[in-house]
């Protein structure tokens, strides 16, 4: 099956099929063993061997307890910390399809290359309670979470007015340098409705490629909405902007710099000229790029596949294969994967009867991420 992104509804069900398999209601229980999914296309990118990896997200109530869930799974799945000893395991059987193909559902170590991550939350108490009682019963090895009460940084973005669905909270994310302890120089910043379809040892790997002026790397937006937010903003405005949903962050330069000056001056631009914030940080965030381009990178777009309304899907075509069509190199002229999707349409895929939609086992039983 090609993957094109031409209809959001088929982009929906393709990504719910992923979907199912990340939202099960199953434990996260250690065991010494992975399993190698795909072969990777291309491994233009090295990866982080023994790299501490720090990722950071917004959460705050049960939807985005929900998401979370599925986005941390996704991570474990592609850094091929799951086992399919459970033949229920595997979506549609995939071990037993492949066992003649080389496909071992394999009882080795854990690949070097899934080093340690840190999960830094920020949210509020009642959240955290919820996420650490579901995280004792995952009992992850190499991953660690902490969290950081948002109510503590509100009265630094008090006075913004921002149209973003989690309203001000989004802008939490340019306060981040000063959250986060001086320890943490880099991070990757998540939405929490994404999903992994890669490991993200090779985003990670993307800021070896910043240059010493690049302190942010971005992906391009994918949605004309927001060309037009910014042409309102910005008199001769050119170009789609970015999308702030999957973030590289250079820390460590962005406490060198006065970096509270820049977004502060950029959100009160925006105050001044549109009365709020249309798209919450991502607003701030063009606007600092539009004044200092020189500090952005520019993340391949396949690590943000976008899936809102109105969506260009022209602006990072993508083929979606399965596995058996990855191991057809005949299907390789069907271009780039996705990396991540970004599932920031309205309707989410836990709002629909996928039990109606697809035909697959929504009750399957995992008992198999990461090692021991």
């Amino acid at each position: 099956m090609v993957f094109k992104k031409h209809h959001l509804s088929l982009h929906l069900v393709v990504q719910q099929q992923f979907y199912v398999l990340y939202t099960n209601n199953f434990p996260l229980v250690v065991e010494n063993k992975h399993y190698h999914l795909v072969v990777d296309i291309k491994r233009n990118l090295s990866f982080v061997c023994n790299n501490k990896i720090h990722i950071v997200s917004l959460i705050k109530g049960d939807k985005d307890l929900s998401y979370m869930d599925a986005l941390i799974k996704s991570i474990l799945y592609h850094q091929k910390r799951f086992r399919c000893q459970n033949k229920r395991c595997c979506l549609s059987d995939f071990c037993k399809q492949n066992k003649n193909r080389n496909f071992q559902c394999s009882h080795k170590k854990i690949l070097k290359t899934s080093g340690p991550i840190t999960f830094h939350f920020i949210t509020d108490k009642p959240t955290q309670l919820k996420f650490q009682k579901m995280e004792q019963n995952w009992q992850l090895i190499n991953m660690k979470f902490q969290f950081y009460e948002y109510q503590r940084y509100l009265n630094k973005i008090d006075w913004v007015l921002s149209k973003h669905s989690s309203d001000i909270r989004s802008c939490l994310k340019l306060l981040l340098p000063e959250i986060l302890p001086k320890y943490v120089r880099q991070v990757i910043v998540l939405d929490t409705c994404l999903l992994l379809n890669g490991d993200i040892n090779e985003l990670w790997g993307h800021f070896k490629y910043f240059k010493t002026s690049q302190i942010l790397g971005v992906t391009m937006e994918q949605n004309p909405k927001f060309e037009a937010i910014m042409k309102s903003l910005i008199k001769g405005w050119r170009g789609y902007g970015y999308n702030s949903g999957v973030v590289l962050m250079d820390l460590a330069k962005l406490r060198s710099l006065p970096w509270n000056h820049l977004w502060m001056s950029a959100i009160k631009f925006v105050m001044k000229t549109a009365g709020y914030l249309s798209a919450g940080e991502q607003d701030v965030i063009n606007l600092i790029m539009l004044r200092n381009n020189e500090i952005f990178y520019e993340i391949p777009c396949e690590w943000n596949i976008q899936l809102s309304s109105g969506v260009d899907t022209h602006r990072c075509p993508v083929s979606w294969l399965t596995e058996n069509s990855l191991l057809n190199s005949g299907d390789l002229i069907y271009g780039k994967q996705p990396k991540i999707v970004h599932l920031n349409h309205q309707v989410k895929p836990e709002d629909l009867d996928l039990k109606n939609i697809l035909n697959v086992d929504t009750n399957v039983s995992l008992t198999t991420y990461n090692g021991k």
